[in-house]
């Protein structure tokens, strides 16, 4: 199972507001995320991030062909219709294996980007790079006791200025 992180983040590596708002975001990255989410068949979320996505009233997960999987661990958690939810990158993992899945884009937030990672388990890591600067803002990684290297796979420029990084782990 091949695991890829996607996110869009300012160019020094902020996800979102500190109130979890990403306004300054670009338009082209969900584009960019529906379609690798919809080629990949298969994103997993956090609660917070789902939650988040859910008050959008213009594009929502709904609206991506693709099995959206919710990575949380609170109790009593519903997610409702067409969404699964998960307690870990594990049993999210195990889930796209048995829809018969070959890989899983996980897009966010910093904490599930970051429980992948401390478990080795990602294979590529694709970043959106917005010409835009935040001071204070969610970091791509929550604290987590993890490093890697990485080795750059493709450099593309996007529309409205954003620059995609490719890198394998």
């Amino acid at each position: 199972m091949e695991v890829k992180i996607f996110m869009a983040q300012t160019v020094n590596g902020k996800i979102a507001r500190e109130t979890g708002e990403e306004d300054f975001l670009s338009p082209r990255n969900w584009q960019e995320f529906k379609k690798i989410a919809e080629k990949t068949g298969a994103f997993t979320v956090g609660r917070k991030t789902f939650q988040a996505v859910k008050e959008w009233e213009d594009k929502g997960f709904k609206d991506i062909n693709a099995e959206c999987i919710v990575l949380s661990q609170k109790e009593g958690l519903e997610v409702g219709e067409g969404f699964i939810k998960v307690s870990s990158p594990e049993k999210a993992v195990k889930l796209a294996e048995e829809k018969g899945l070959d890989a899983l884009l996980v897009t966010g937030g910093a904490s599930v980007n970051s429980s992948f990672m401390e478990k080795k388990m990602v294979d590529e890591l694709i970043l959106d790079i917005e010409p835009y600067v935040l001071g204070e803002g969610l970091d791509l990684f929550a604290r987590r006791s993890f490093e890697g290297e990485l080795g750059l796979e493709e450099v593309r420029k996007l529309e409205e200025g954003i620059v995609q990084l490719r890198y394998r782990l």
